[in-house]
């Protein structure tokens, strides 16, 4: 009760309207008065609400609802993903959004969601090769090209050949979204330097869907001036080869970044599915004394 008094300034919607958890960094004496440092999560019910129906119309039961940041931290921490003293930056690129989370000391500081994401990448091909094809197919075809060229750099323009010109081309047209991209992600670390009195970041690690793509990661160092690395957490996970297909799970890995969190029984997680109440708790005593008197003495 006294988070949810405490965190109510800080919400851009009602207290009543949220259903909110947390988890203890920390526990420490302070003017010999006990006081803890705690990460609050809130979320809209309304949201929530949406979320299980969704799976529920799939057949499923939800028995566990996380938060992104969480589960990517889990991972990290189960893969031994961040060093002592170090700080560490995680961007999970996935179709509509990218995820900025920076972790210092193995502890989550910073969380941040941007865009553009990979389906900006796919729209601004798709703009450029726009015919009198139908919009899904143009869509399509862009996704394909997107996947196949990846981030191309700019070839010279001596010699060109014909497949130089389309790289060239698709290179015109995805630079302003990769600049757009670049240039949050650097606002997001200056802003997490200036807040937290951080003189650098040491490195950054790139998960998520758009992580796959051709030549991201060099280009993310390359305009970050920082060590960029592709991070997978199905790597090191020991699989059957006959059973599994192993290029496939090198390639598709890091897209399941935070479903490996979720399944992984860390104590770093928020529960955000309502708990249920006793049914006792739901009716006041006091009515029923009178209901179970006479049943009694019947």
């Amino acid at each position: 009760e006294a988070v949810r008094w405490e965190i109510k300034d800080h919400l851009p919607f009602p207290v009543e309207t949220a259903q909110i958890d947390f988890h203890i960094l920390n526990e420490y004496v302070e003017d010999n008065i006990k006081k803890l440092d705690l990460m609050v999560v809130a979320c809209p019910k309304h949201l929530i609400d949406r979320t299980l129906s969704i799976a529920e119309r799939a057949g499923l039961q939800p028995t566990h609802l996380d938060v992104g940041p969480f589960a990517l931290w889990n991972t990290l921490s189960a893969w031994d993903g961040i060093k002592k003293e170090e700080t560490v930056a995680l961007i999970d690129m996935g179709a509509e959004k990218t995820g900025i989370y920076i972790f210092k000391n193995w502890i989550l500081q910073f969380s941040r969601e941007i865009t553009p994401a990979g389906a900006d990448i796919t729209r601004a091909i798709a703009e450029g090769i726009g015919s009198a094809e139908e919009a899904q197919l143009i869509y399509e075809r862009a996704e394909k090209i997107k996947q196949e060229m990846g981030i191309p750099s700019e070839p010279s323009q001596e010699g060109m050949s014909d497949k130089s010109a389309s790289l060239l081309k698709i290179s015109f047209l995805v630079r302003p979204v990769l600049e757009k991209l670049t240039a949050e992600i650097g606002r997001s670390f200056e802003y997490y330097r200036n807040l937290f009195n951080v003189e650098r970041i040491d490195r950054a690690l790139m998960t998520g869907g758009g992580a796959n793509l051709k030549n991201i990661v060099s280009y993310l160092g390359k305009e970050l001036r920082l060590p960029v690395e592709h991070f997978n957490p199905l790597r090191k996970i020991l699989f059957d080869s006959k059973k599994i297909d192993v290029q496939l799970l090198d390639q598709m890995g890091s897209v399941f970044t935070i479903a490996v969190g979720m399944a992984l029984p860390e104590p770093k997680r928020i529960e955000l599915i309502p708990a249920k109440e006793p049914f006792l708790s739901k009716v006041k005593i006091g009515k029923l004394i009178p209901v179970l008197a006479s049943l009694i003495t019947f």
